[in-house]
């Protein structure tokens, strides 16, 4: 989690808060975050670099779809199963229509 959070601070500075690659670590450290069951930290994370990377790459970008993944897992594991099911459909949905 510490190198994470050094390497998202980095990158932030270095290449901007909507760089995709900085959006991509902020995104890892979500999971580290939900590695450790640290929740709310995990959630607010993932929930962001999911806006972000789709304001920056769009909806229907393979990292937006895989940050999805990432955050419905992180409510998943939060019981939070409507939300969950909400951004897997979502993610159906695009698949469908590039696929």
């Amino acid at each position: 989690e510490m190198l994470y959070t050094e390497a998202v601070e980095v990158m932030k500075r270095v290449f901007g808060p909507e760089d995709p690659d900085t959006l991509a670590t902020a995104s890892n450290l979500g999971l580290a975050l939900l590695e450790q069951e640290k929740w709310a930290e995990a959630t607010t994370l993932l929930e962001e670099s999911l806006a972000s990377t789709r304001r920056v790459l769009g909806r229907d970008s393979p990292r937006a779809l895989t940050m999805a993944a990432n955050l419905a897992m992180a409510l998943e594991a939060q019981k939070r199963f409507p939300e969950a099911v909400k951004l897997h459909q979502e993610r159906l949905e695009v698949l469908r229509q590039v696929c």
